[in-house]
């Protein structure tokens, strides 16, 4: 059988090691989200550069630059998502 002094310090070092779990798994959501938003971005990058692409072949895009679609592509794209 341990003693007294030996399961007091497997204790303190479960209760230690606990917060690195929480830091663990929070890190993992984090990570995951990110994942998820950065999805997102290309999927609208590709919507976006298919358009583009688009335009340019129908020779529209003459006095339009992909800065400025990229920008007003994107800011509809979200807002069509939200």
């Amino acid at each position: 059988m341990l003693n007294r002094t030996a399961l007091l310090m497997i204790s303190a070092a479960l209760v230690a090691a606990a917060p690195m779990v929480i830091t663990i798994s929070s890190r993992q959501a984090l990570a995951e989200t990110k994942a998820i938003a950065s999805m997102s971005y290309r999927e609208r990058q590709k919507a976006c550069s298919t358009e583009w692409q688009q335009l340019k072949s129908a020779g529209k895009s003459a006095d339009l630059r992909w800065p400025k679609f990229w920008s007003d592509c994107n800011a509809r794209m979200k807002a069509k998502s939200a």
